[in-house]
């Protein structure tokens, strides 16, 4: 019986004899069992930190980094949930944003958003945009400013084959944008 309910108990028995209140009841005292067993379920809870810590790496899934130029880079270590590296993006208005793949049968193709034809006219725009080749396939140098104002950028995750990083592929849709995106035949 818990503290509680003994107390509880002890009071109404009190108020139904007319005696007064209840004798105060001795503090129970830690015994050896109790103590060992306290230790040892913190023993668990520090693994079970240790081992959440050392499968996280202590890095972000997404680092997002804006240098005093305006240009945004953005690592991709882990293919979790963009949130708030979505949330360090706003900066761009809404222009651009990370998503990760979906299974066909999860996106639509209400959802998937309308791809921007890719003329001559349209890749020289767009790439002041993005710097090429600026690092491995996880990272991507944008410069937001130009990035057009009918245009979402839309940093598309591809998660990592066995011991390599994640893949950012960089695709331009209209504006508003899609929901979610699904990996093309013709994507690398």
């Amino acid at each position: 019986m818990t503290r509680f309910r003994q107390a509880l108990l002890d009071e109404l028995r009190s108020r139904v004899d007319g005696a007064g209140p209840a004798p105060a009841r001795r503090a129970a005292r830690l015994t050896r069992p109790r103590l060992a067993f306290g230790g040892a379920a913190l023993a668990v809870a520090a693994v079970t930190a240790t081992v959440v810590a050392a499968q996280s790496g202590g890095t972000p899934a997404y680092a997002v980094t804006t240098e005093a130029d305006g240009t945004v880079s953005v690592t991709v270590h882990r293919a979790d949930d963009p949130a708030d590296a979505n949330r360090q993006l706003e900066t761009a208005d809404g222009r651009v944003v990370i998503m990760r793949m979906s299974d066909p049968a999860d996106c639509p193709k209400a959802d998937r958003g309308t791809l921007l034809p890719v003329g001559i006219s349209d890749a020289v725009k767009r790439h002041k945009a993005i710097e090429e080749g600026a690092g491995p396939e996880n990272l991507v140098r944008l410069r937001p400013n130009y990035i057009p104002l009918d245009a979402v950028l839309v940093l598309m995750v591809t998660p990592a084959d066995g011991d390599g990083d994640p893949q950012l592929h960089v695709r331009w849709y209209a504006a508003p944008g899609p929901t979610c995106v699904v990996r093309s035949p013709f994507a690398p």
